[in-house]
């Protein structure tokens, strides 16, 4: 099977390769939505050159460069290379960095180390539709499209600048400048506009005493824009597998920059980007727990389902929702939130997320990388069919006017 890391990375678009064995076709009752989650985004780390190959892959510190779409058989239909972001130095720990993709408009939309968004179409077309400009590699990014394609915001944060010292007592380099947040949007293919500016001390953490609130985007629905609100910038380990944020909750983002109450239980933290209108967190375990309490969250804040992840598992995680938000997979298994059945899946299988509402796509480790990415069909739940490269699923991609939340 020719695979998506099978075709040659190049800066310009990819034509279509057909699929030798696909593993499902849509039915003639398959609706736009369900023909259009045949489709998916994946960011791949092809020119990565870290001393340790998994770090490329790192959840919260992914450094892709390779942009990509690709149907259930795992073949690519369109393929764009781009310049990978720096990683910022904060001292005795790692920057915690977003992920450089979104699914949105039946597109793959991403964003490269100079602050720039492109959208790769199906078809193999790629075009410049924002800039939200980083200039230097002090700085992260986040970023939401709109469900039309029309409007884009971002979140571009600072961290104070890093420079060398031979001061023994400052081993990660010498720290000066503020912390600084800026919201900007932009209209797809038009202007960039500020919407608002943060700025505290050196020693104002962002959350803490004189700093201001830090977010992240998190999202876009029919009422709007979605942050990660109080979303940590730096962290030395995590607890969750395939872990992105390790602090804050989700909230509604307004158009002046101000951010709404909090969506669902105050102490939950969100493991990951709604989907289907709804989101799954999570709390550490307590007491006499035998695993890790989990819920599935509706976006208006009434939960759904709660529940235990396995105990069984080695490291709770691989959270993700299907594409109607009716069944959860995660570590071990996946649960219908409805009835509560669930399915054992493969121990070596860490669900990233949904193709289709059969089929769940993860990693399968490996001795020296991050992991590879594979299938799994809820027919046959037992076996994980290894695709061989690594990557990071972005999400399938949605109609126009669709979104994927």
């Amino acid at each position: 099977m020719a695979l998506i890391a099978g075709m040659t990375a190049c800066s310009s678009p990819a034509s279509k390769r057909p699929a030798a064995s696909p593993t499902s076709n849509p039915s003639a009752g398959t609706t736009p939505a369900e023909a259009a989650a045949q489709l998916f985004g994946v960011l791949e780390a092809r020119r990565c050159k870290a001393p340790e190959p998994a770090t490329c892959e790192n959840p919260g510190q992914p450094a892709h460069d390779t942009a990509a779409i690709a149907g259930l058989d795992g073949f690519a239909v369109a393929k764009t290379t781009f310049t990978p972001r720096g990683i910022p130095v904060i001292g005795n720990a790692a920057a915690v960095l977003d992920l450089e993709g979104q699914a949105a408009a039946g597109g793959l939309y991403f964003i490269d180390g100079t602050g720039v968004v492109r959208r790769l179409d199906p078809g193999g077309g790629v075009k410049i539709v924002a800039t939200f400009a980083i200039t230097s590699r002090q700085q992260t990014v986040s970023f939401a499209v709109s469900p039309d394609g029309t409007h884009l915001m971002a979140a571009v944060f600072t961290f104070p600048n890093n420079s060398p010292s031979s001061d023994p007592s400052e081993p990660f380099g010498h720290f000066s400048g503020p912390y600084r947040l800026e919201l900007a949007a932009a209209t797809a293919g038009g202007s960039t506009s500020t919407v608002k500016k943060w700025e505290s001390g050196t020693t104002q953490y962002p959350d803490g005493p004189g700093g201001f609130t830090n977010f992240v985007l998190a999202g876009w629905d029919g009422q709007g824009p979605i942050v990660l609100v109080h979303a940590t910038t730096g962290t030395q380990n995590g607890w969750l597998d395939n872990q992105r944020w390790f602090a804050g909750n989700l909230a509604r983002l307004r158009a002046d920059g101000t951010i709404g109450p909090v969506i669902g239980p105050a102490d939950c933290l969100p493991y990951w980007r709604p989907v289907a209108g709804r989101f799954v967190c999570t709390r550490a375990p307590s007491g006499s727990q035998s695993g890790t309490p989990v819920s599935v969250v509706n976006l208006d804040g009434s939960v759904v389902w709660s529940g235990l992840a396995p105990a069984g598992a080695s490291v709770a995680g691989g959270f993700a929702l299907s594409p109607n938000g009716t069944r959860l997979a995660m570590d071990g298994q996946v649960v219908t939130l409805a009835s509560g059945a669930t399915l054992r899946l493969p121990a070596n299988f860490t669900p990233e997320g949904w193709l289709s509402m059969d089929t769940i796509i993860g990693l399968i480790p490996g001795a020296h990388t991050a992991g590879t990415l594979g299938i799994v069909h809820t027919q046959n739940p037992q076996h994980a069919e290894d695709w061989g490269f690594s990557g990071t699923f972005v999400g399938t991609l949605q109609p126009s006017g669709q979104a994927a939340l």
